[in-house]
């Protein structure tokens, strides 16, 4: 178990979410268009849920971040600002 003063950042995949939650204190949760799957509860921690898949273009059913997504994802980690452990988790664990 990591110290939450030191803060620092955990990735894991969606299976393994429960094992590592409570290690987070907030939560980036990652889940590709083509996954159809729910997002997960993570309780009351700050949480940002974002849904594309890990391409760098759109193409078929496969949707890239957009503009406004990474604009998000850049807010909530400024807010974040490395106090206590942010948990990112998509399907996998590996993008």
């Amino acid at each position: 178990m990591r110290d939450h003063r030191e803060g620092g950042i955990i990735v894991c995949s969606y299976q393994h979410l429960p094992l590592m939650m409570s290690d987070a204190d907030a939560v980036i949760s990652l889940l590709g268009r083509s996954d159809k799957l729910e997002f997960p509860d993570v309780g009351r921690r700050p949480t940002l849920r974002l849904k594309f898949d890990d391409v760098q273009y759109s193409a078929g059913t496969w949707v890239a971040p957009s503009r406004q997504d990474i604009g998000e994802l850049i807010e909530f980690a400024r807010s974040w600002a490395g106090h206590g452990n942010l948990l990112l988790r998509c399907r996998a664990g590996s993008s």
